[in-house]
């Protein structure tokens, strides 16, 4: 691999020819110009070639944040269920009101400690900057896969910590005077199976009398009320078996 050298009006140019791009198939070179002398842009010349024989070189990408985000999103939704898409779009829309005009190759670790600090002072939760990490890292990542950067800026970026919180639980005696006061309610069993069992919310709305054997006294759970109240979602990951 070497370079090739020009000179034009008082300064001269370089070009590299790096093969064939493996999105598009064209031919792909590098090209520098500028340079006051030959010697000034053979230097540059040989660090560009380093960089190409000793590292995997990543041609600086065009796309903008907020050109590329929404499409990585939707290749996600066939992955994850709905709320958690739900999520992840909300968390998007945050991301890109920040960085939607940079380029990916742009973003640094520094913008995003930065972008952290920022959604703190906005009165966001820990819980849900910590989401947002999680969507910047999957992003990120899949960028460094498909070549779009060379370096991924979340390497270095730890992970927001979420302050421990004490859940405050009903005793023995709150539940039973509790059932009783609503024992003539329409939704009388429903809070009754939420709280000897321990089921979600999501898992109880989406419950139907197929889940129930009665001979064996056993309720099958097997999916979930969507996050959006719109669909039943099949509970893949596990399954539940509660003894009434």
């Amino acid at each position: 691999m070497k370079g090739y050298f020009r000179k034009r009006g008082e300064k001269w140019s370089y070009t590299v020819d790096v093969g064939l791009d493996p999105q598009t198939g064209k031919r792909r070179q590098i090209t520098r110009s500028g340079f006051d002398t030959k010697k000034e842009a053979q230097e540059s010349c040989a660090k560009v070639i380093t960089e190409l024989t000793e590292t995997e070189y990543v041609a600086p990408t065009k796309l903008t944040i907020e050109g590329y985000l929404p499409e990585w999103l939707k290749t996600k939704k066939s992955t994850i269920r709905s709320n958690t898409y739900s999520t992840y779009s909300g968390i998007v829309d945050i991301i890109i009101k920040q960085f939607g005009k940079l380029k990916i190759s742009q973003v640094t670790d520094s913008h995003i400690t930065f972008f952290y600090e920022t959604l703190i002072d906005k009165g966001y939760s820990k819980s849900r900057v910590a989401d947002v990490h999680k969507v910047l890292n999957m992003f990120f990542s899949y960028c460094k896969l498909k070549s779009f950067i060379k370096t991924d800026p979340m390497n270095i970026i730890k992970k927001p910590k979420i302050d421990s919180r004490k859940i405050e639980t009903w005793s023995k005696d709150e539940c039973i005077k509790f059932l009783s006061v609503i024992k003539n309610e329409r939704d009388h069993l429903l809070y009754h199976l939420a709280i000897s069992s321990g089921l979600r919310q999501s898992e109880l709305l989406a419950l139907e009398w197929n889940n129930i054997n009665f001979q064996k006294q056993t309720l099958e759970v097997v999916q979930r009320l969507s996050h959006d109240g719109k669909k039943i979602e099949p509970y893949v990951k596990r399954s539940e078996e509660h003894t009434s």
